[in-house]
């Protein structure tokens, strides 16, 4: 693997190599999404259903239980209950 030198935006620290394989990792997976290789056929969700998924498979993503409590925050201000992946807002 070609060595990359990079730096975090924030404090300078350096990216690992992992950091980069994540990366990596992600980029795939949005391609394999974008492709129309998984998600579900409507591109819609209902979003306290989502909230619940996602705290159920919190360790899997890394989030904490503050991460989750924020993002339910932020769920409560959006006025509509379907979240609808395919509209840019």
């Amino acid at each position: 693997m070609a060595e990359r030198l990079a730096t975090t935006p924030f404090g300078g620290a350096p990216l690992r190599a992992k950091n980069f394989a994540r990366m990596t990792q992600v980029e795939g997976q949005q391609k394999k999404l974008r492709d129309g290789g998984g998600g579900n056929e409507t591109g819609t969700a209902e979003k306290w259903q989502l909230i619940r998924a996602l705290t159920e498979a919190r360790d899997v993503y890394g989030l904490s239980d503050r991460s989750i409590a924020v993002l339910e925050a932020l769920l409560s201000f959006h006025p509509e209950r379907q979240l609808d992946g395919r509209s840019p807002i």
